[in-house]
């Protein structure tokens, strides 16, 4: 069995044209060889169970195939071969071993085929697993810096900190490729604030130092960037209510003029307005009926409600009442007292 996977599967845009032709392109290649089977498992990976007679070495004719992949298409692919297969109910099995040894790939980066015996071996002291990145890839991606340091303290915890020069270099080309992975998931930033990520450095203890200062630079710039974000939504709703209160109008519409569903519209609402939708919104032109009743001395309270988007009176009289306690008639007649 043979599992091929995308090298970096994170940016699975990038590759939604090439993939399916290099897929072709391998299918094709081992139609020359003997009897073979594959599964198209999902948009990062194939999986081929090969006769042990359908190349003379597997390993070394998958290599061949996906380096020549990588110049032809300039897509890096890797790929993993279990043992050999002679009962079906042990393909199972033997696909999990597969993939548990695709988790190796980042520490293995410069081999195309990556063989069971390989992470059999003593793993050196400064691995990590795929699984503890995209951990602290998430925490990094939310901003959470106080999550990433836990991480990160885990990382470090078992490392010898007497790691000569080499290893400490090699080390820090792993936890480059981290962050390398992470900035490329939050797109571009502002050019102002862009990070060069770069790491040399020859002790574990620095090294550590210096990989906290570019995970804190990471989740200090998602939080402008969110509060960035946030501000400008806020603002696009307050003009919205500005524009429109006096309209009978929706969650829906607000959602429809956001560009967002309506299920993430009324969290962001929540979450930038402090309040659901329907009771800022009651509050809002309530607000707004209270100016309108000091400003105008002989304006009807039919009027008042239709001013601010309600259909019925009776509707306006007992939201305001909900609100304020009193009548949109009885405040009229306490301002009119106090004026």
């Amino acid at each position: 069995m043979v599992l091929i996977e995308l090298f970096d599967s994170d940016t699975p845009e990038l590759y939604t044209d090439t993939l399916p032709i290099v897929k072709d392109y391998l299918i094709t290649s081992l139609n020359n060889s003997s009897q073979y089977e594959y599964v198209d498992i999902d948009y990062k990976s194939i999986l081929f169970i090969v006769s042990e007679e359908a190349l003379i070495d597997i390993d070394d004719g998958f290599s061949f195939l996906l380096e020549h992949v990588q110049k032809k298409y300039n897509l890096k692919l890797t790929a993993s071969v279990s043992n050999e297969i002679f009962y079906l109910d042990t393909l199972p099995k033997e696909y999990i071993k597969c993939k548990r040894i695709l988790n190796f790939k980042f520490l293995y980066s410069s081999y195309f085929v990556i063989l069971e015996s390989f992470t059999n071996k003593n793993n050196p002291s400064f691995f990590y697993s795929i699984d503890i990145e995209n951990k602290l890839a998430n925490r990094l991606l939310n901003g959470n810096f106080l999550g990433c340091k836990k991480i990160i303290d885990e990382i470090f915890e078992d490392i010898d900190s007497n790691l000569d020069k080499n290893k400490v270099n090699d080390f820090s080309l792993l936890l480059c490729n981290t962050l390398g992975r992470v900035t490329s998931q939050l797109g571009e930033f502002d050019i102002n604030n862009k990070i060069d990520i770069h790491i040399k450095e020859t002790s574990i203890p620095n090294l550590k130092n210096t990989f906290l200062k570019f995970c804190k630079e990471i989740c200090d710039l998602k939080q402008i960037e969110e509060n960035s974000t946030n501000i400008e939504i806020k603002n696009k709703i307050q003009q919205y209510l500005e524009d429109n209160y006096s309209n009978d109008f929706s969650l829906e519409d607000l959602s429809e003029y956001l560009g967002f569903s309506f299920r993430y519209t009324s969290l962001l609402f929540k979450k930038n307005m402090g309040d659901n939708f329907k009771n800022y919104l009651n509050l809002f032109r309530i607000n707004k009926s209270k100016e309108i009743i000091q400003n105008n001395k002989n304006i009807k309270i039919k009027e008042v409600a239709e001013l601010v988007g309600y259909n019925s009176s009776n509707t306006f009289i007992r939201i305001f009442k909900k609100y304020e306690g009193i009548s949109p008639a009885r405040f009229f007649l306490e301002n009119i007292t106090d004026n």
